[in-house]
């Protein structure tokens, strides 16, 4: 296998695990300038050595961070991170929810809500008071003391 390939490599699985450098050009630090072992593509790598410029080797918070070129408030987020998860803690964790986020499946609705509250087409269950019914995750106005409400109409 030749270097560009196993580069390639490399940098696929660093995407996979979030710790891919969006920016290694700018990553000016000595250690990273053709280095076999310190990667500027390693975000992970490249956050830890911020780190320990600032409390290792003393360097300002501002001069570690613009040699790794990463921002200051990526350092402090790094910094928190990394207190409170160590190593492991530098590992970017995509964003938005990680699980189920439905409050009930279909298979569940009808255990919770009784059948006579159910209706089977694609419309609606009553569970507020007279005349507001869930319908397509909204609830709308299904009609008052003047008349039924407009059709998809939702009132919040």
């Amino acid at each position: 296998m030749d270097a560009d390939q196993g580069k390639h490599d490399k940098n696929v699985i660093l995407h996979q695990h979030a710790t891919l450098n969006p920016r290694p050009d700018g990553v000016m630090h000595p250690l990273f300038k053709g280095s076999e072992f310190f990667d500027p593509n390693d975000l992970l790598q490249v956050k830890y050595e911020m780190l320990r410029l600032v409390h290792i080797d003393k360097r300002p918070i501002s001069e570690a961070a613009k040699t790794c070129g990463l921002s200051r408030p990526a350092f402090y987020q790094a910094q928190e991170s990394f207190r409170q998860g160590g190593l492991a803690g530098l590992i970017a964790h995509k964003p938005g929810p990680h699980g189920a986020h439905k409050l009930l499946s279909p298979g569940l609705f009808h255990l919770v809500f009784p059948t006579q509250f159910c209706d089977a087409g694609r419309a609606t269950s009553r569970i507020g008071p007279p005349g507001e019914a869930v319908w397509d995750g909204g609830v709308m106005r299904m009609g008052n003391e003047d008349g039924p409400g407009m059709p998809g109409r939702v009132a919040w």
